[in-house]
């Protein structure tokens, strides 16, 4: 069984040339003159995150005549999570809810782009409307989860859901290469009209892969779910600050990068107590070390850190890898670090990301001659 929600960042775009008018910024009042309106909404959306992963665990013991009916697992491509049988009402209210959230999303971007917004340090009018926008479908889901259960993982195979995920992060990973480079500082060739295009259409992508992943799963109290809708709000959380000043600040955008690597261990660890699996012997360490990996590699250089902080966290990388394998240590299975599963994850990131980039060059370079030509 599987239940995967990475996930990241933004789905806006902030850095592109724009203007706004005065009333599309919310001006802060004076309680609020030293900190801006886009921080505050950040602390305080956190704190609604916890309240409602808090809500989804203490209804949880409702869903008992839901879960009591579960069939068994079969294997690494069933996903544990939906009725025995499809009910056709009930997916067409959960299909139903998933397009009106992921249209209005989406139209929060187009607007947003349309009206062509600074990215400044306070909330414009769009950022509320999105927030409260995001918060009504949570509630919905919550309330869909008590009443039905059933998502749209019922009709989906689960590897929709994690594939989204993972091309989203090597967008990701091609959009940010000018600023922190694509691996270990170093800057590719990607042409600046490939970096251009991610950059004002990744919302969309993002969006979808976000919404579309919020919408497979019920609203379920397991340590997989829990964390993952956590993850997802705080991502959700994320797009809805766009075209702020906290929307793209490297600290913040960098640790919701990272937290995929908590959120994979722990989506691990309780498949292996689930199955009876001791935990040395399950996935959680490839997919720690695989996204922790991505942070050594690529995300902390981003973070302006001096080089004997770059020496000092990948010393301690290796360190705890060695940790991990060793026999006066953890006691991992020695074969699955000759294996390099902690290569896995980015060996995938990277090369789609590569594919991503140097296929948009291409397509830059048959436009050009086919310009020139004509």
């Amino acid at each position: 069984m599987k239940h995967y929600i990475p996930f990241y960042h933004s789905y806006s775009m902030s850095s592109v040339e724009s203007h706004e008018t005065e009333e599309d910024v919310i001006k802060p009042s004076s309680f609020s003159k030293k900190i801006n309106s886009a921080t505050i909404a950040l602390i305080v959306g956190i704190v609604v995150s916890l309240l409602l992963i808090l809500a989804i665990w203490l209804l949880t013991p409702n869903l008992a005549r839901f879960e009591d009916i579960l069939l068994p697992d079969q294997g690494a491509a069933w996903y544990f999570w939906k009725l025995p049988e499809r009910n056709s009402w009930i997916l067409l209210s959960a299909w139903l809810l998933y397009a009106i959230h992921q249209i209005f999303i989406w139209a929060t971007i187009f607007l947003a782009q349309k009206n062509k917004y600074k990215t400044t340090s306070e909330l414009k009018k769009l950022n509320y409307f999105s927030l409260f926008g995001n918060l009504f479908f949570i509630l919905l889901h919550i309330i869909h989860t008590q009443l039905f259960y059933d998502k749209t993982a019922q009709d989906m195979p689960v590897w929709t859901s994690q594939g989204s995920v993972i091309l989203m992060l090597s967008i990701i990973i091609v959009m940010e290469t000018p600023r922190r480079g694509f691996i270990l500082g170093k800057k590719l060739n990607f042409k600046k009209e490939v970096i251009k295009f991610f950059r004002k259409y990744h919302g969309y992508y993002i969006s979808w892969a976000l919404i579309y992943t919020f919408w497979f799963h019920p609203a379920t109290g397991t340590l997989a779910h829990i964390w993952g809708f956590f993850y997802m709000f705080l991502l959700l959380l994320q797009g809805s600050l766009m075209y702020t000043k906290i929307h793209t600040n490297k600290y913040w955008t960098v640790i919701l990068e990272s937290l995929v690597a908590i959120h994979g261990a722990l989506v691990a660890v309780w498949q292996a107590q689930a199955a009876g699996i001791a935990l040395k012997d399950s996935m959680w360490p490839m997919f720690f070390l695989g996204f922790a990996a991505m942070f050594v590699l690529a995300y902390m250089y981003g973070l302006g850190w001096p080089k004997y902080v770059q020496i000092i966290i990948s010393s301690i990388y290796v360190l705890f890898m060695v940790w991990l394998y060793s026999s006066w240590g953890y006691g991992r299975d020695f074969s699955k670090l000759i294996s390099f599963e902690f290569l896995w994850i980015p060996i995938i990131l990277f090369g789609i990301a590569l594919a991503f980039g140097y296929g948009g060059n291409l397509i830059v370079k048959l436009k050009k001659s086919s310009k020139t030509e004509a």
